[in-house]
């Protein structure tokens, strides 16, 4: 989160800065533009081109499909709708809002983000008060594990690599800092100083990423559950946790709710 929001911040201005009109007078923006214009030629005409195609296939066909799948799994487990019914809802109200163009698309997410951020962030708040007890104990767990001369030793000989390595993942999955997508998003808005904008980048990040995802981490760590076995995937361990003061369906039925916000509003992006 950290790099993403210094990453984040160059990516929202060079959109900014570089943002034009197509034919029909809508603003565009984004990678491709701003690598075309620095880089001239074929190269850049190149470069351009595959980050277009590489998107196509990141966003329209694998970030979709995450998103869909995690969803449907999250209302089977909470209400034991088979997933397949669940997806096709999503297709249908996904095309409605689609059909309705940018404006629809915007509508909709402005008043989906606030009420995602919401109930997830109260629910989490909710485990970390009920367990609060048990947060002295949490962060002396998280410190002397990242501190000890086993992590150290291990972070040396190369298990540092790859703690890294998912962190950038799970990051960039978490906030899309450094993805190219943001800033296609960063180019098209009213706002005319690239600077502000960018600050709004800085926002996103911290938010997501610092608050929201720290929260889902102290929530799984002060509700007790065993992290180690029985249950697998985040939602799963997020729903068990929630569970221990919701009750096992009303965690489940949370998530759910939550999750097809955050993961409906990300399949709108």
């Amino acid at each position: 989160a950290f790099f993403g929001m210094a990453t984040i911040y160059g990516e929202a201005v060079l959109a900014q800065t570089f943002k034009t009109k197509d034919e029909a007078g809508h603003v565009i923006g984004g990678p491709v533009y701003y690598i075309r214009a620095v880089f001239k030629g074929t190269f850049g005409k190149l470069l351009a081109g595959f980050f277009a195609l590489a998107i196509i296939f990141a966003l329209g066909f694998t970030g979709n499909m995450v998103q869909s799948n995690a969803i449907s799994n999250a209302f089977q487990k909470a209400l034991g709708v088979p997933t397949w019914v669940v997806g096709i809802l999503l297709a249908v109200v996904a095309a409605f809002i689609f059909l309705g163009g940018v404006t629809r698309i915007a509508s909709v997410t402005e008043k989906l983000v606030p009420c995602m951020a919401v109930v997830y962030i109260l629910a989490c708040l909710a485990i970390i008060l009920y367990n609060a007890s048990s947060l002295p104990t949490v962060f002396h767990d998280i410190f002397v594990g990242a501190f000890t001369p086993n992590g150290v030793t291990g972070g040396a000989v190369g298990s540092m690599f790859l703690v890294i390595s998912w962190g950038m993942k799970r990051g960039i999955f978490s906030n899309e800092a450094g993805l190219g997508t943001a800033p296609m998003a960063h180019a098209t808005t009213s706002e005319r100083e690239p600077v502000k904008q960018a600050l709004y980048g800085i926002f996103e990040v911290f938010m997501d990423t610092i608050i929201i995802c720290s929260l889902t981490g102290l929530t799984l760590l002060c509700s007790g559950i065993d992290l180690n076995y029985g249950v697998t995937g985040e939602i799963s361990l997020v729903s068990e946790a929630l569970g221990t003061l919701f009750t096992q369906k009303g965690g489940a039925l949370v998530i759910a709710v939550a999750l097809a916000l955050f993961a409906f509003s990300t399949i709108l992006g």
